[in-house]
């Protein structure tokens, strides 16, 4: 789930990429048995990316590292890795690929929405935590704004109402 940072960053100089429109996303090039232009190779990338942790939702999700409830045990990679989801539907170009990511969001950030303020232990949600009644950070705090950054972004972004419901309850 960590990598859902890295979805966030990649993603960021991606948008600017394009946004300037950098002829080297129109390059032909060939990575292993496939040629086509470093745009549509970012598009794939990104996708396999997005999906890479669907198979599950964070309760139930479990591999060598997670052995537990994940929403207790590492709910700001997952939230990160669901916003990395979120932005990655934002930049895929193609309309299918944008609702499967988006349909595989959902129920994950749903989970994670709805979690918001049910742990104090472990690495909490964001804004959580018995301490503050509920919206203090009672851990460290440049580790916390460091997902603060990533929530607040997924934000402005994207605007998706879980996003912006995890924000206000923040």
């Amino acid at each position: 789930y960590t990598f859902g940072f890295w979805i966030y960053g990649a993603s960021d100089g991606y948008e600017a990429l394009r946004k300037m429109k950098a002829p080297a996303l129109q390059e032909t090039i060939t990575i292993g048995p496939e040629t086509m232009t470093r745009d549509a190779f970012y598009q794939r990338m990104f996708y396999r990316a997005a999906m890479a942790r669907t198979a599950a939702i964070p309760s139930k999700y479990r591999d060598d590292i997670i052995g537990g409830d994940t929403l207790m045990t590492g709910a700001n990679r997952v939230l990160g890795y669901a916003i990395g989801m979120r932005l990655v539907a934002n930049v895929l170009d193609d309309p299918k690929l944008k609702a499967d990511v988006l349909a595989h969001y959902q129920p994950i950030m749903q989970e994670i929405a709805d979690a918001q303020g049910r742990y104090s232990g472990g690495f909490p949600l964001l804004g959580e935590g018995d301490r503050y009644q509920g919206k203090g950070i009672h851990y460290d705090a440049g580790y916390t704004r460091t997902h603060m950054d990533v929530l607040i972004s997924g934000v402005f972004r994207t605007g998706d109402p879980l996003l912006v419901q995890m924000l206000q309850r923040y």
